[in-house]
């Protein structure tokens, strides 16, 4: 989030805390969802009364569960197979439907699952979802299409150092995954170039099966509407999935700083990361709100008093229980700007919080919740994000959690959580003192 919308939201949640209470808040966390299975396909429903339908259809398996050894192949043939059509639509039909009708479908893959996404409005659904049904059965492999999409991603693989702030964190990342000889490696050229339209086809065919499947769906449909949508799909075989290989990360074992020399650059763009708690433990909403907590102190601390930096931040990030704690700055004098940052961040561990600035950080981290989930494609992705991560979708909907978090859990997150802080920095290395912004 960056720091006008930062600013309006809590600007906005101030508001919200006069006329809202955390009743009310119950009361929005638990909508009406459906949960069933039809032939075989698992499929997690939530009804709505306005004209939009989203729906995804979710396929587990691939590179973290040892099918492929290539990282890249999931996201390219997600990427070439909604760029190329489909038997039943030719690539150009495909693309002026979707135009005409004003709907969106895309395409996603990683090392865990391959995500397909549909936006239309209700009139137009039954069009809609029989071109993504093609798409996904019987896709089309374009070359050119493939060309165009394996020279991006090659581009984009190569311009990773050209910016000083997207290298460092990159090789924050990167040095955090070392831990995991198959989860650590990241997508390189080779992987891109060395993939080919047959191996795409290939592992989609593998894909094809009913377990593998989850369908959301968030919109004014019918029960009996979905079932019938998915009958085509019951011809698929019902399949297997092997076991996830081992992705645990391993939080880093002591402070270290690794310096990126850029001596002719101003700016010194700093990335550290900590451990943090995954969607499943006690901890996790304790995490969530004291990195925000902290990211407002060190705005106030770092920008607004000392002037040390334009835009200081921290954050809890992840995906499959592996999560860590980002703090980073960019900074003329990145010394006393991280400083400032670690004195915030023992001052929690020290259990000294401003309480009032606490609770307020609630009503804002609520309000950006529900901002970011007015759309049905938002919740059908939060719901399909919950399933993944901690594997039932009730997860989706625990955000009251938030208002039980006590100055207490923070000062628990902070003492168990944050130390052994990793740096990854870019810029002019005698700017930076190791002493001064070694955390252990």
């Amino acid at each position: 989030m960056n720091i006008l919308t930062n600013r309006i939201a809590k600007i906005i949640s101030a508001v919200a805390c006069v006329v809202i209470n955390p009743s009310v808040f119950a009361q929005m966390q638990t909508p009406k969802i459906e949960d069933f299975t039809v032939n075989g396909i698992h499929v997690v429903m939530r009804q709505s009364d306005n004209q939009v339908v989203a729906i995804g259809v979710i396929i587990k398996g691939g590179y973290g569960y040892n099918e492929t050894n290539n990282p890249y192949i999931a996201k390219g043939m997600a990427d070439v197979t909604t760029s190329s059509g489909s038997e039943k639509y030719s690539k150009d039909a495909f693309r002026a439907s979707k135009e005409r009708m004003v709907t969106t479908i895309t395409g996603s893959g990683d090392y865990y699952y391959i995500s397909y996404w549909l936006r239309c409005v209700k009139p137009q659904l039954d069009k809609s979802w029989d071109m993504l049904a093609d798409v996904i059965m019987h896709p089309l492999y374009d070359s050119v299409e493939w060309r165009n999409i394996r020279d991006n991603e090659v581009n984009d693989i190569n311009d990773r150092k050209s910016s000083p702030d997207r290298w460092a964190s990159f090789v924050c990342d990167s040095i955090y995954r070392q831990s995991n000889s198959r989860f650590g490696r990241t997508t390189e050229v080779s992987d891109v170039q060395g993939t080919t339209l047959a191996e795409m086809k290939q592992f989609h065919d593998m894909m094809m099966q009913k377990s593998r499947m989850t369908i959301i769906v968030v919109g004014n449909i019918s029960r009996d509407e979905i079932t019938n949508k998915l009958a085509e799909f019951g011809a698929l075989p019902d399949g297997s999935l092997p076991s996830l290989a081992n992705n645990h990360f391993t939080p880093p074992a002591q402070s270290e700083v690794f310096v990126d020399n850029r001596p002719k650059i101003p700016t010194t763009y700093v990335y550290g990361l900590a451990g943090a708690p995954d969607r499943t433990s006690q901890d996790f909403w304790a995490a969530k709100l004291t990195s925000q907590y902290l990211s407002e102190k060190f705005f106030e601390e770092v920008r607004t008093k000392r002037n040390l930096s334009y835009a200081p931040y921290c954050y809890v990030t992840g995906t499959m229980h592996n999560y860590r704690f980002m703090l980073g700055v960019s900074s003329v004098l990145p010394d006393s700007a991280v400083g400032v940052e670690l004195t915030e961040i023992k001052k929690v561990q020290n259990g000294d919080i401003d309480k009032k600035t606490f609770e307020d950080e609630k009503n804002v981290y609520i309000t950006n919740y529900y901002e970011g989930k007015m759309t049905n494609l938002d919740q059908a992705m939060e719901l399909s994000s919950a399933l993944r991560e901690t594997g039932d979708w009730h997860d989706a909907y625990k955000i009251n959690n938030i208002l039980t978090v006590t100055p207490g859990d923070a000062q628990r997150f902070a003492s168990k959580y944050l130390h052994n802080i990793l740096y990854s920095i870019s810029g002019d290395k005698s700017k930076v003192t190791d002493d001064k912004i070694l955390f252990n």
